[in-house]
This record gives C-alpha cells, structure tokens and sequence, in this order.
C-alpha cells in the first residue's frame, strides 16, 4: 500500500483523487439526497473541488494498491479550521459544482452546515472540529474494496495525530460505518437525526480518545 499527500492542486493532479472519491459516494443515500435531480456530473464536481480545497489549505491523502492508480482518499482539516472554512473553500475550482448545483441542492447543503455545526459542537465542546484532525472524506473505489485501503488511510491520519497529542474527529452516517470506526479506536460523542430533501439520516460525530 502506498499512501501519498498530494501538494499539486492543478486538475491533472487531481482528477484521479476526485474520481476514487465520486466512485465512492456516488450510491451513497447522503450523495443521492444531495443531487435530486440526479445530475451525472454534480458529484464528480464536488470531489473535484474538495479535493483541490484540501491540496490547497488542508490535507489530501490518497492510497493505491500496486501504485498504478489512485484506490482510496482522505481529506482532513487539521487543527486550526473550522468545519468547511478555509481562504480557498470558494475559487475557481468551485464555479463548476456551484454551476451545476440547483437551489434545492444548495437549501439542503445550507441545512447540512447549520446541523454540522450543532452535531459537532455539542460532540467535541465549543471549538467544534478546530482543536482536531477532522477527516471530512474517506472513501474507497468500489475495484479496490476489501482490500484494507480505508483502514490504511485512517492509520496514516490517527499516527500523525497521536504523535501530535491531538484527537482525530469524523461525522459518519450508518450504523455499519459507525461500527466499522470504533475497531480503529473512535468512540461515539454524539447522535442526531436529520431529514435531507425527505430522506431521513442518521448521524454519529466520533472521535480517538487521547
């Protein structure tokens, strides 16, 4: 397994991250929620701007297997940042998902801020997210599942974090996930039930215990 941080934010860069991350979401219910007219091109738009958000102000990890492709993706917000708020959270490397996007999509992602903001305030204290290493994305390509490529990501990120003395955070939404979490040592904060677009989620903000 080769874990890499990517540092170049231009599209061929990263084109295969956003990718790995489009596959791994696109029958995601959150995803599907979120995309209600069921445009082909919105999520791919969206990893491609997070991903590039991350290169430039956060963290960007991506795994390959045999180093032939990109299998896997984290992007982390290390201390310092508020959920979602960084100098290049909006840019060029935006206009497309925002072009894209419908005002429903855009209600919904409004509602998703303002329930982030309560789910993680009331899990880590006041400072929400800004004291920790907050994994906001980690997916697997569906052609390299089962094969550990989200355990290795996660390891990467919690190593780091330990050496530093500073928890590692993350919002989850299934109870297999949630469970999938606890075996690398994350423990619930707190629940929350959410309606998106008429989909009923479920939410758990977890965190490594230092």
């Amino acid at each position: 397994m080769i874990i890499t941080i990517l540092t170049d934010p231009s599209p061929s860069a990263t084109v295969d991250a956003a990718v790995a991350l489009e596959q791994g979401f696109k029958d995601d219910h959150i995803s599907i929620a979120l995309n209600p007219h069921n445009n082909p091109d919105l999520l791919l738009a969206r990893m491609g701007a997070a991903v590039t958000t991350a290169v430039l102000d956060f963290q960007c990890y991506t795994a390959s297997l045999d180093g032939s492709k990109v299998d896997g993706v984290m992007l982390v917000q290390p201390p310092g940042f508020e959920h979602g708020v960084s100098p290049n959270s909006k840019g060029p490397h935006t206009q497309l998902a925002k072009d894209l996007s419908t005002p429903e999509a855009n209600k919904a992602i409004e509602g998703l801020k303002n329930l982030f903001n309560e789910l993680e305030t009331k899990a880590f204290g006041p400072t929400a997210v800004r004291d920790t290493y907050y994994v906001s994305h980690l997916a697997t390509a569906p052609w390299a599942a089962g094969h550990g490529v989200g355990g290795q990501l996660l390891k990467a990120i919690i190593e780091r974090a330990t050496k530093e003395g500073v928890p590692v955070t993350l919002v989850t939404m299934t109870p297999r996930h949630e469970e999938y979490y606890k075996r690398y040592g994350f423990t619930t904060k707190h629940y929350m039930t959410y309606d998106l677009n008429g989909t009923p989620t479920e939410w758990w903000a977890m965190s490594t215990d230092l």
